[in-house]
């Protein structure tokens, strides 16, 4: 049976020249970083190359980057080490991940005593995209910190990050609503997650105004458990895994070298090859929901189509046939899609993104995700077109 992995939001194949890194890391750089002689000053130069390398995929200097454990501990330092030292209000949005959602209301529930806490989540339009204007709306005297994602993780839709910034910008220079004590320049911070948008779209820390960005190996070729947090130069986060004062005294704990190592090469080739990558995933979707909606004539419903999304994301609905289902039948048949979220996978609920879109409850219990990548062939999609076709005769039958 031929196999096809249309599910490249989720996780990614690890990289040949990723894992050939990591596997000379590992045999290689054995001793401790922060050890002083000369094996560890072997390991922790490894360590500063792979930061070197994260630094460039996102236009940061490289003493801007903190490895984590992945995007998930990425976004919780980023929530958690701005209210834990600055407590007050969030603005964010309805379409986060859980990882930004449950943190922000984690946090903001911890100082719900204090006056100005709490947390205010923006609604996405049809689209699937939030508004600036009405992100401005959201900001309050109380709030500390802005969180938004830069590509929807179920949608693709990618999200105005930098025209929030620049609403949120324009906010800090009224010296009226000045919020953040002893952060610079005494304003709202900014957070974007980019896990998802990282290797997959150009990410610039600098053109999108953020002072914090997220991002995950395994979402762009790399080992899982190992992800970074940007913090623009200036900030000092509270830590919240103390010990040892490692990267940079806001993340204790020895560092996992070879998951690192795998990050900065796994960021370098996805510099090198984004262009290409780009062009060729779009191809693909295109085709895809072409070939799709040619097939099964206006029963294809495809979620934030009118806005602009990631080249290689396709989230749609087939009226009558829940997306669960079809998402098994597929994978009996070797062609492995989502749902939505991977977190969520195996919910037959419907999706919580698309119910913040206005989708109907039928085609949000009926949504697919299909997500392609480099190794994504022209045979790959042909094969899900056909089997689509063919589950969704079956499972209305």
């Amino acid at each position: 049976m031929k196999t096809s992995y249309l599910d490249w939001n989720a996780s990614t194949p690890i990289h040949p020249e990723v894992r050939d890194a990591m596997a000379e890391a590992l045999d290689e750089f054995g001793a401790n970083p922060s050890s002083a002689h000369q094996a560890g000053r072997r390991a922790r130069a490894a360590i500063d190359r792979a930061r070197t390398e994260v630094a460039a995929l996102i236009f940061a200097a490289p003493e801007e980057i903190i490895f984590t454990s992945g995007g998930s501990e990425a976004n919780n330092l980023a929530i958690g080490g701005v209210l834990a030292r600055w407590p007050g209000h969030v603005a964010t949005t309805s379409i986060e991940h859980p990882s930004v959602a449950d943190a922000v209301s984690y946090w903001t529930g911890r100082g719900a005593r204090r006056a100005g806490a709490g947390a205010t989540r923006v609604a996405p339009g049809a689209d699937g995209a939030v508004s600036a204007d009405e992100f401005q709306r959201a900001l309050q005297p109380g709030t500390v910190l802005v969180t938004v994602m830069r590509a929807q993780n179920e949608t693709g839709v990618l999200q105005p990050v930098a025209d929030i910034a620049a609403r949120v910008r324009a906010w800090n220079a009224d010296g009226a609503h000045s919020a953040v004590s002893g952060s610079p320049g005494d304003g709202v911070l900014i957070h974007t997650d980019a896990v998802q948008a990282a290797g997959k779209t150009p990410v610039s820390v600098r053109e999108l105004g953020v002072d914090l960005l997220s991002l995950s190996a395994h979402k762009m070729r790399g080992p899982k458990g190992t992800g970074a947090l940007f913090i623009r130069r200036g900030i000092e986060l509270e830590p919240l895994i103390h010990g040892g004062g490692h990267e940079h005294g806001v993340r204790g704990g020895t560092e996992n070298v070879a998951g690192i190592v795998g990050l900065g090469r796994a960021a370098s080739i996805a510099r090198r090859d984004l262009e290409a990558n780009v062009r060729r995933a779009g191809g693909l979707r295109d085709r895809f929901e072409a070939d799709l909606a040619a097939t099964l004539p206006g029963r294809v419903t495809l979620h934030g189509r009118a806005a602009s999304r990631l080249s290689n994301t396709s989230c749609l609905s087939i009226a009558d046939v829940r997306g669960h289902a079809l998402m098994t039948w597929l994978d009996r048949r070797g062609i492995a899609v989502s749902t939505g979220a991977a977190c969520h996978a195996g919910s037959d609920t419907g999706s919580a993104i698309l119910a913040a879109m206005g989708v109907a409850p039928g085609l949000q219990i009926g949504a697919l995700r299909v997500s392609f990548g480099p190794a994504t062939t022209e045979d790959d999609v042909s094969l899900a077109v056909r089997a689509i076709v063919e589950g969704v005769a079956a499972l209305r039958g």
